[in-house]
C-alpha cells in the first residue's frame, strides 16, 4: 500500500478543507495516508478517518494556520506571523518562509507527499503547504493541488511559476482549472492532472427531512452558501435586488468572513434589510439549501466550487456567474450560467421565478478514484 503525506494549513470550514476530508474518507482504505495540518484543533480529530494518521510539524508552523486575529491568544506566535508578514512585504515571502523553516527537519519516508493547497499571493504570508512540501520532505513524487483560476485568483507571479515547475505533479479540481493553468504555463502539460473534487456521499441524508428549513410558499427564495469575502460577490445580488424594487424575493446567506459587517450594512443601505437574512456559520447548510429554490453563486472568480455539486445532490438548480468551470459543472437542467458582470446579474433577479426542476443526479466518486490512481501511479 502506497504510504501517501497530505500537507494542510488547518482544518477551518472552506472548500479545500472539505475536499480534502471527503477524499481520505473515501480512499483512506486504499493508500496509507498520514496528514499534517499546520494548526489543529481538539476537534478536528472527529473530522478525520480513524485510518489516517495525524502528524505534525514545529510549533512555530502554527502561525501559518491561523490569521493574524486567531493568533491573538498566543502573544509568541502572534509576534512571529508579524514579524514574518513584514519581511515577506519588504523583502521576499520566500526569506519569510525560510526562516520558520529553520527549526524543521525533513520529513521522510513517503512515496507521495501532496501539497493541498496551492501557492498564495508572493506578499502573503500564510498556507505556505507547497514551499513546505518542496523544502521539508524527501519523497519521489510531490503533487501540488490547484484550486483556484491561476491566471485570475492575484496569485500568479514568476516566483509561483519557478515554484510550480519544480513540483513532479499538478493536480487541478477541474478540467478547466488545468486549462487555465496550461494558459500560463504550457510547458507543464505533462505534469498537469485533474481530479475532481470528492463528493460526500452521506451528503444527500446528512440530516432528517424535518430538519430542513421551510421558506415561505409566496415568495422566490435564493440562497448563498460562501465564505464572506469580497470575491464572492453578494453585494452584487444584494444590489440587484434593491435596484429590482421586487418585494417577493428573499436571499438567504450562509457563512462567515470579515465581509459580513459590509455586506449587513449594505442591504440596510439599500433598503432591503428585511429581505436579505445573514446566517452564521453552520454545521451542516444541507438543511438550508434542501428547501431553497435557487442557489446563487455571483463570484468574480471561481476555481470548480463544491458547493455546485452539493446543490446537485439535492435537486438545488444553480445560478452561477460564468467563471472557472462555470460551464463545465452547470449544464442543461441544473441551472444556468449568466456572464460575469452586474448587469446579467440584475437581469437574472428581475425575472427569476420559483423553480424545482433540476435534474435527479446519482451521486458517486468513480472517476474521481481513478485520477487519484493515476495520479499516484501514473507516469
Amino acid at each position: 500500500m502506497k504510504k501517501v503525506l497530505v500537507v494542510i494549513n488547518n482544518l477551518d470550514v472552506g472548500g479545500i478543507q472539505k475536499s480534502l476530508l471527503n477524499l481520505l474518507k473515501d480512499c483512506s482504505d486504499k493508500y496509507d495516508f498520514s496528514l499534517l495540518t499546520f494548526s489543529q484543533e481538539e476537534s478536528d480529530k472527529e473530522k478525520i478517518p480513524q485510518n489516517v494518521k495525524i502528524i505534525q510539524p514545529k510549533k512555530i508552523y502554527k502561525s501559518l494556520g491561523k490569521s493574524s486575529g486567531q493568533l491573538k491568544s498566543n502573544k509568541f506566535l502572534y509576534l512571529v506571523r508579524g514579524f514574518c508578514s513584514c519581511v515577506a512585504k519588504m523583502f521576499t515571502v520566500s526569506i519569510a518562509y525560510w526562516l520558520i523553516g529553520l527549526f524543521q527537519p525533513k520529513i521522510k519516508g513517503y512515496d507521495t507527499v501532496i501539497s493541498f493547497s496551492h501557492l498564495t499571493s508572493p506578499k502573503t504570508f500564510y498556507s505556505g503547504t507547497a514551499e513546505f512540501v518542496l523544502n521539508k520532505t524527501k519523497a519521489r513524487n510531490k503533487v501540488c493541488f490547484i484550486h483556484c483560476d491561476y491566471l485570475n485568483s492575484g496569485t500568479r507571479c514568476k516566483r509561483n511559476d519557478r515554484l510550480y515547475a519544480r513540483f513532479d505533479k499538478i493536480a487541478c479540481c477541474s478540467e478547466s482549472v488545468k486549462g487555465r493553468f496550461l494558459e500560463a504555463l504550457p510547458e507543464l502539460k505533462d505534469k498537469a492532472y485533474t481530479v475532481r473534487n470528492f463528493y460526500d456521499l452521506d451528503f444527500r441524508n446528512s440530516f432528517k427531512e424535518e430538519e430542513a428549513i421551510v421558506y415561505g410558499k409566496d415568495t422566490v427564495n435564493l440562497i448563498s452558501v460562501c465564505r464572506l469575502g469580497k470575491e464572492k460577490g453578494v453585494d452584487r445580488v444584494i444590489r440587484a435586488i434593491a435596484e429590482s424594487s421586487r418585494t417577493d424575493i428573499r436571499y438567504f446567506v450562509v457563512g462567515s468572513g470579515d465581509y459580513y459587517e459590509t455586506l449587513s450594512n449594505l442591504a440596510k443601505e439599500k433598503g432591503v434589510a428585511d429581505y436579505v437574512t445573514f446566517i452564521s456559520e453552520v454545521q451542516n447548510p444541507a438543511i438550508y439549501m434542501k428547501n431553497a429554490d435557487w442557489l446563487v453563486v455571483a463570484s468574480y472568480h471561481e476555481a470548480a466550487p463544491m458547493v455546485f455539486d452539493e446543490a446537485k445532490m439535492l435537486n438545488l438548480p444553480v445560478l452561477t456567474t460564468r467563471t472557472t468551470s462555470a460551464d463545465e459543472m452547470i449544464t442543461d437542467g441544473y441551472g444556468g450560467v449568466v456572464e460575469n458582470d452586474d448587469q446579467s446579474i440584475f437581469n437574472w433577479v428581475l425575472n427569476v421565478t420559483k423553480n424545482r426542476t433540476a435534474k435527479q443526479v446519482e451521486i458517486n466518486n468513480e472517476l474521481q478514484e481513478g485520477q487519484i490512481q493515476n495520479l499516484f501511479e501514473g507516469r
